[in-house]
This record gives structure tokens, C-alpha cells and sequence, in this order.
């Protein structure tokens, strides 16, 4: 008997334990959320077939919906706050009558953390209204009314007309379900409205090649940049809406307002706590809009600050290859090669696979990254200009033996070669498995490479997007998978990259050195496009582990970016 006592209250004490567990999250761990009751329906609704719960999941699916379209433009903000059914844990606390439930709704009330909507729908289903009540947690109240558009309705309907009759219906019921959380979006978090409203518009212009009109969200943004948002995350949502704009601006063609914009939260950052979270993003359209502009090493010295900052940032990884891939490029152009017993050449597309290397691995899904890896492998490696070398009984880090005066490239160099044109093949076909409609650039590189592998969709992966007709920045139609064809001759001329890191007019050498433009606190390399230049000696990048760690890699950073600077080795 005591043995059978002694069971009863352990499992009396773990029950309690676990309510005690489920009320500490509840309350204390989980998020604010808006949560959305049963809506009343009359009951013309209830006898065709529709029910309050149903109603409720399409409100709380919709609001989600909306939200996740937002998260794209801004990637975080201080308003975190998710919709859900009224679905809180209801377990009985032995001994007390009562259950985890209600005392958790009455904590979280007394906390001020979970705001509530209530809604009803009266008349007929062919014109019916819906009135909803939002209130807030810190006790405001909101409540507004949406009627449907009406719903025709004809004697003698068909099977079939009676279909499409109830398909009408529900489309309606929808329509005002979504308007309803639009209306509760908007007043929650108009930064989060303001951020799916332009990736509508977006999407639409993007979709059909047409110019895209944010003048109504960039008033939106801007009210939240100077602080009179009246909504009560304001302060904390400037940031977020610095960041907004410079997404605009890049849209615009805008790239020193972008840079402004991200410039701004930098800055800011350094003395507002409210803009820190947004720093990493804003270093990431800097740089950007720098190698949308041709300045690379500019770029890359703000891309370093991105991946610094937030390390599991694929995005920053791929942008931060893009620059040192364009300086390879140009390396490889102007044909140059380090002499025999000197400094090398800092080897800029060690760097750009090692950063595409982390991407693919924080990205596997990463299709940019692909095409970029396989045009890292493909240029030709920085490698001392000896006429022969003989490496007996050596790999290719092995240091040369002797030289001789063939006129012949070293045969473990065009082993090495040909083993990265097979990697960029490789490169290029994943590419292109991981998505046919956004594989234009892939599918360019291996007919180059007269790979023939992919000629049964050749119809589907060269048939031309309207997005790549718009001559947007490079950035863009290289995420796009637009063609180089497409980018080199864009219909308006703005989408063009005229200038090489190695090949700079006057113009262009201004825009690179702009205060404005650039990290204020770095000592500048003369360019062989600038007068007096010259090459800026740098030790060769290292390779990295096949696995990440999840941890910034900053040793890597650090090694790979000197370029002569005494400041190169400070920590980023």
C-alpha cells in the first residue's frame, strides 16, 4: 500500500513539475503573440457547411502568410509577434480544481504580452460583413468593419453552376479573411505591412518586366526612418526601414542612396542599441551597391564587416566571393603573374572559393554560389611565371625543384587546370539541377564549355525572364540567373558594369575613393588603373576545413584580406 501511495505522488509531483515547466515557458519564454478566437458566423454559414474554427485557421494562416512575404524585405525587427488559435497547454494542477491554462492567460495579461482578435460575420453569404476587434496588449482597442464585394446569385443554377456558386462564396470569404489581416498587420506593425506591401510590388513588376512603383511604401519607410511611426516599435523599426530603402534605392538604380541608407546604420549602431541588430545587413547592401559600382576591394573591405558580424550569413559569403572573384578576373585579364623569387600576387580567387565554399556549405541550395564557384575554377591560377618546373615525387604545394629553359607551362599546373574546368562543369550542372527557370547563367557557362548535358531543356532554361529585360544592377540579375547576354545589353544601359577593379577612368577612381562611400578607416592600395600604381603584395589565402563550425571565421578573414596594409592583421 505505501509503495502504491508513494507512486501515486511521484506522478501527482511530476504532473506538477511538468504544469509548472509548461507555465514557466508559456509565460515567461515564449514570444508575444496575437491570438485569434473562434469567429462567430450566422447561421446561413453554419447550414452551408462552414464553421468558426475553420474561419479561424484561415485568419491565423493569412496573417502568417503575410508576415512571411514581409520577412524577405526586412530579414528581422523588433516585432516578432506570430498569430495562433487559442490552443495554450490546459493540464489539471492536482489539488487545486483548476488547470495550467487560465493561469497562463491571466499572467500573460498581467505581462502585457499577447494581444487578441475577435471576430464576427453577419448577413447572408451572398453580401455579408465582418467586423473584427483587435486588442492590443498594452489595452488599446481597434475594431473596423469589411464587407464582401456581393456574391450574384441566379435561380434554377445548374450542378455545375452551383459549384462554381460556392467556389464564389469561399473566394469572397477569403478575400475579406485577408483584407482583415492586412487591417490587423498594418496597425500591429506597419513596418512589417509596409515590408508586404513591397514585396508585392516586387513580385509584380519583377513577373512581368515592368517599372516598379514604391512611392507609396518608400513614404511608408521613410516616416519609420525619421521616427514618427505612431506605432509603438517605432524607434526600434528605423533601422529596419534605413535598410528598406536602400533595397529601394538599389531597385531605383540609387546605388549612393543605398549606400547612404546602410551608412546610416552603421553609424548609428555605434551609439543606439536599437540599430545593432540590423548592422550585418547593412554592411551587406553596402558592399553590394560597392561591387554593383565596380569597387571591389572597397566592397570586400564592408562584406568582411558582414560575415564578421553575423557568420552564418551565406548571402555575405557569396557577395564577399563576388568582389575578390572580379579582382581575379581582372588579374587574369591583364595577364599578370608574379616573377620567379618575389612576392606573389595576392590570389584572389583562393579567396572567392574559400568564402564560396562557406556559402555552399551554410546554403547547400545556393544556386548563385554555384555558378560563381564554377567561375572562380575556371580562371587560371596565380601561379609564379616559371618557364618549366620539375616536381619529382610532388603534389602541387611542393616548391619547384629547378628550372629549366622549355618554353612549357609545368605539367602539374595544367593537371591542376583541367582537374578545376571538371569542378566548374560540375558546378554548373548542380546549378542547374537546383533550379531550371533560374539557371540562364549556368546553363551560358556550359555551353561555353560545350557541355551538351542539359539540351533537353534548352528551351525552358534560355527562355528569356521578364525580370532580366529590366537592365537592373548586376547584383540583382546575377541572383536572378539572368545571362551575361542579358546583363551586357540591358534595354535601359543602367544595368551595365562598365568598369574592372584594374581598368578605372577618372570618374570611376572618384566614385571608389568617396568618403561617402567607402569604410572611413581604411589605408587605400593604389590600383594599375590609378596613377602611380602598383600591385600590393599579400600572402596567399588558406584553405579551409570541409566542415564550418558554425563560429565567424575570422582568422580566415583575417588572412585573406591583407593586402600590404599595416592594418590588416587588427582585428575586423
Amino acid at each position: 500500500m505505501n509503495l502504491l501511495a508513494h507512486i501515486k505522488n511521484a506522478g501527482i509531483a511530476l504532473l506538477a513539475g511538468v504544469g509548472l515547466c509548461l507555465f514557466a515557458y508559456e509565460v515567461f519564454v515564449r514570444g508575444p503573440e496575437t491570438l485569434i478566437e473562434p469567429i462567430y458566423l450566422s447561421q446561413q454559414f453554419k447550414e452551408r457547411g462552414y464553421s468558426e474554427e475553420e474561419l479561424q485557421h484561415i485568419l491565423v494562416d493569412t496573417f502568417d502568410e503575410l508576415r512571411g512575404v514581409a520577412r524577405s524585405v526586412t530579414p528581422r525587427s523588433s516585432d516578432n509577434v506570430v498569430a495562433s488559435g487559442l490552443e495554450l497547454p490546459d493540464i489539471p494542477i492536482p489539488g487545486t480544481g483548476s488547470s495550467v491554462r487560465p493561469l497562463v492567460e491571466y499572467a500573460r495579461s498581467l505581462l502585457e504580452k499577447d494581444a487578441s482578435v475577435s471576430a464576427s460575420v453577419t448577413g447572408s453569404t451572398a453580401v455579408f460583413s465582418v467586423m473584427v476587434t483587435l486588442r492590443e496588449s498594452h489595452g488599446d482597442v481597434l475594431s473596423f468593419d469589411l464587407s464582401s464585394p456581393g456574391v450574384a446569385v441566379s435561380r434554377g443554377e445548374s450542378g455545375s453552376g452551383q459549384a462554381r456558386h460556392l467556389a464564389a462564396e469561399t473566394n469572397a470569404l477569403r478575400d475579406v479573411m485577408r483584407n482583415a489581416a492586412k487591417e490587423i498587420l498594418n496597425r500591429q506593425s506597419p513596418l512589417t505591412y509596409a515590408g508586404y506591401l513591397t514585396q508585392t510590388e516586387q513580385l509584380r513588376c519583377i513577373e512581368h518586366g515592368l517599372a516598379c512603383d514604391f512611392r507609396k511604401v518608400r513614404e511608408l519607410y521613410e516616416r519609420m526612418a525619421a521616427r514618427e511611426s505612431d506605432d509603438k516599435h517605432g524607434v526600434a523599426n528605423a533601422a529596419w526601414a534605413h535598410l528598406a530603402l536602400a533595397k529601394l534605392d538599389v531597385f531605383d538604380h540609387n546605388l549612393a542612396g543605398a549606400i547612404r541608407h546602410a551608412r546610416q546604420i552603421v553609424e548609428r549602431s555605434e551609439s543606439d542599441p536599437n540599430w545593432v541588430t540590423a548592422k550585418p545587413w547593412a554592411y551587406y547592401s553596402w558592399g553590394v551597391a560597392l561591387n554593383d559600382l565596380g569597387c571591389y576591394e572597397e566592397a570586400a573591405d564592408v562584406l568582411q564587416q558582414a560575415v564578421t558580424l553575423n557568420p552564418r550569413y551565406a548571402a555575405g559569403y557569396n557577395a564577399l566571393a563576388r568582389s575578390w572573384l572580379a579582382l581575379a578576373t581582372a588579374q587574369s585579364d591583364a595577364g599578370l603573374r608574379a616573377s620567379a623569387g618575389t612576392s606573389a600576387l595576392h590570389d584572389y580567387r583562393r579567396d572567392a572559393l574559400d568564402m564560396l565554399q562557406l556559402a555552399i556549405e551554410l546554403d547547400p541550395g545556393y544556386q548563385e554560389a554555384y555558378v560563381n564557384r564554377g567561375d572562380a575554377l575556371r580562371l587560371p591560377r596565380l601561379t609564379p611565371n616559371y618557364r618549366e618546373v620539375d616536381f619529382p615525387n610532388r603534389g602541387d604545394a611542393a616548391m619547384p625543384a629547378r628550372l629549366t629553359s622549355a618554353d612549357r607551362r609545368p605539367a602539374w599546373l595544367e593537371a591542376s587546370e583541367a582537374n578545376d574546368a571538371e569542378d566548374a562543369r560540375k558546378a554548373y550542372r548542380d546549378a542547374v539541377a537546383l533550379n531550371l527557370d533560374t539557371a540562364g547563367r549556368a546553363y551560358e557557362r556550359l555551353v561555353a564549355m560545350h557541355d551538351t548535358a542539359f539540351l533537353s531543356v534548352k528551351e525552358r532554361i534560355t527562355r528569356q525572364q521578364p525580370r532580366c529585360k529590366m537592365g537592373m544592377v548586376r547584383s540583382l540579375s546575377e541572383a536572378w540567373g539572368c545571362t551575361d547576354a542579358s546583363m551586357d545589353s540591358p534595354p535601359s544601359g543602367k544595368g551595365r558594369l562598365k568598369y574592372t577593379a584594374f581598368q578605372r577612368d577618372a570618374s570611376q577612381q572618384a566614385v571608389c575613393r568617396d568618403p561617402d562611400a567607402i569604410l572611413r578607416d581604411r589605408t587605400l592600395p593604389k590600383l594599375p588603373g590609378d596613377s602611380h600604381a602598383k600591385i600590393i603584395a599579400a600572402r596567399a589565402a588558406p584553405a579551409i576545413s570541409a566542415q564550418t563550425t558554425g563560429q565567424a571565421p575570422v582568422e580566415l578573414l583575417r588572412r585573406v584580406s591583407g593586402r600590404g596594409n599595416p592594418a590588416a592583421d587588427a582585428d575586423l
